[in-house]
């Protein structure tokens, strides 16, 4: 199962799934530009993986929901570093 997903925080994700004797895998490539494909080469700034699961869909869901997160904290981070939220920290 393959899908290509955002912008989500400025990234896309390029994310499959790969069965195992264990159950399903699932990967996510974040990509600054919307790839064509997940097989593409060199699109990758980072790979995040999740499983195993029961399914595909399973896996896939858990791949992304994980790479969501990440992507939104590593905005509130960048954020901070530029001053954004500053003040409601202070407060």
């Amino acid at each position: 199962m393959e899908y290509i997903a955002g912008p989500i925080h400025g990234f896309y994700l390029a994310c499959y799934t790969v069965p195992s004797p264990d159950g399903h895998y699932a990967y996510a490539k974040v990509c600054v530009n919307c790839p064509e494909s997940v097989w593409e080469e060199g699109i990758a700034t980072r790979k995040i993986g999740a499983g195993p699961f029961a399914t595909e869909q399973r896996a896939l869901d858990a791949v992304q929901a994980e790479s969501r997160r990440r992507l939104a904290a590593r905005a509130a981070h960048m954020g901070l570093l530029m001053g954004h939220g500053a003040e409601k920290i202070a407060s």
